[in-house]
């Protein structure tokens, strides 16, 4: 265990980790880990190993289909491979089974912004049960970007 946490932990041996990553995403037990207990998803994204991201997260989407922080992986990968518009349903069903979380909620208009569905930005911000400063701010700030583009 230590040993293979020393070699994905080193920022060097970029092979190593890659051939250790895809071995460890084939594992069952590892792959439908939820992202809440811990996910390889990050390491996956970064060493731009997207095979490995999408069986782990495929494999921990079925275990676990509510996991709201697997969701928000699942988009976090999809972005990463350049599909925004794959991500915003992934998003959508994160905000969904954590309506509370404001992150979630500011993400999700990040990426409603950037692929053009300015117009649903409004609604979802609106929509957070007791909006925290930030979204009170990304609202204003989501306005005044629609009446600039009047």
């Amino acid at each position: 265990g230590a040993m293979v946490l020393n070699i994905l932990n080193h920022p060097e041996g970029r092979d190593a980790r890659a051939e250790l990553l895809n071995r460890l995403s084939l594992d069952p037990d590892v792959a439908r880990v939820p992202a809440e207990r811990g996910t390889l998803v990050p390491l996956a994204i970064e060493l731009q190993d997207f095979d490995s991201a999408d069986r782990m997260l495929d494999a921990a989407l079925q275990a676990h289909p509510k996991s709201p922080k697997t969701w928000l992986w699942r988009a976090l990968t999809d972005v990463a491979k350049g599909d925004k518009e794959t991500a915003l349903g992934s998003y959508a069903r994160a905000v969904e089974l954590d309506p509370e979380n404001h992150s979630l909620r500011l993400a999700y208009a990040q990426a409603l912004q950037e692929t053009g569905r300015a117009e649903q930005i409004q609604p979802l911000l609106r929509d957070a049960p007791a909006p925290s400063p930030d979204v009170l701010a990304a609202r204003a700030a989501y306005a005044n970007l629609a009446g600039d583009q009047d």
